[in-house]
């Protein structure tokens, strides 16, 4: 799997000059990374920020039970509404090491919009809020590492 560094605000370029089933990419900026899949119409995206989480249990299960759905009004515009799940996805089990991801699925009629920074605003808003309620839910203590 081979990322491709794109700047910031250009996602929707690549989105839809897309041909490829599977295409991956990488933000530095936003310490971003994007996989995104194209099926027929639709995309699903998935945004992982590169930020290393270590917890003390759960985690081969912990993407299951860490899974939230997220309804956010106004985005990508005003007037709609789009529901996003935000999980833990496990990188390295041996040593607990989770990352924050984002998924949604999107129809090619919205590849016009900036899912990159909408997903960085997201984080942003939202990763603190969403690390304490899994701490409080499942008493899962958690570290966020340098990376």
């Amino acid at each position: 799997m081979q990322f491709r560094t794109i700047p910031p605000k250009t996602l929707n370029f690549f989105l839809a000059y897309q041909t490829e089933e599977e295409s991956y990419f990488f933000i530095p900026e936003y310490n971003l990374y994007i996989f995104s899949k194209l099926y027929k119409n639709e995309y699903n995206l998935a945004f992982v920020l590169n930020k290393k989480i270590k917890i003390d249990k759960f985690c081969k299960d912990i993407e299951e039970k860490s899974s939230v759905l997220l309804k956010k009004k106004d985005i990508p515009w005003r007037g709609f509404e789009t529901d996003f799940l935000l999980t833990l996805t496990p990188i390295d089990c041996e040593k607990n090491i989770v990352v924050p991801t984002l998924r949604v699925n999107i129809n090619s009629g919205d590849t016009i919009f900036h899912w990159d920074q909408i997903a960085k605003i997201i984080f942003s808003d939202e990763l603190f809020n969403y690390l304490e309620w899994i701490r409080e839910k499942y008493r899962i203590n958690y570290e966020i590492l340098d990376t």
